[in-house]
């Protein structure tokens, strides 16, 4: 038995780090998205909102939506992805979006993954990024399968 005294410590420790690990796990919010999403399809001016289903992930969420608008065929089209605590219907998004389209650009705003309204934060956000990834992989072929050969992805977060 004295072996496994020793190791009472040890284990202790693995624990409560596995327990302040699980404390920092911030989940998706689906039903949040959602109403963030309908608040943003609602009070769209320009643009056409559409649904982008992603090949594979392991979040909840099969499809998320996107914000399209065309372009010209001689410009790339650009994917547009917002930092966190924000969304696609934010102003800062669609006003690039706008701008950008102006200048001629096609332009996909992607609805970014969005956390529990208590889990927004810089420290948190980095748990978001096998979604995003899975977005932004999705969003280049949903571009692509309507002939869009030329990409740009323009994203923002914490000012970069």
């Amino acid at each position: 038995m004295k072996p496994l005294r020793s190791l009472v410590p040890l284990i202790l420790i693995v624990v409560a780090n596995w327990a302040q690990a699980q404390e920092k796990i911030c989940p998706l919010d689906v039903e949040r998205e959602k109403r963030i999403e309908l608040e943003a399809t609602q009070s769209l001016f320009d643009g056409e909102p559409v649904r982008i289903p992603k090949a594979k992930t392991n979040a909840k969420t099969k499809d998320f939506l996107g914000i399209w608008l065309p372009g010209r065929a001689d410009k790339p089209a650009i994917v547009l992805a917002h930092g966190p605590g924000r969304n696609v219907g934010v102003a800062a998004i669609s006003q690039t979006s706008l701008a950008l389209n102006e200048l001629g650009y096609a332009t996909l705003a992607l609805q970014m993954p969005v956390q529990q309204k208590d889990c927004e934060s810089a420290e948190a956000y980095p748990q978001t990024f096998s979604d995003a990834f899975a977005r932004i992989d999705a969003a280049a072929a949903w571009l692509q399968s309507r002939g869009q050969r030329e990409l740009v992805l323009f994203a923002h977060w914490v000012g970069n």
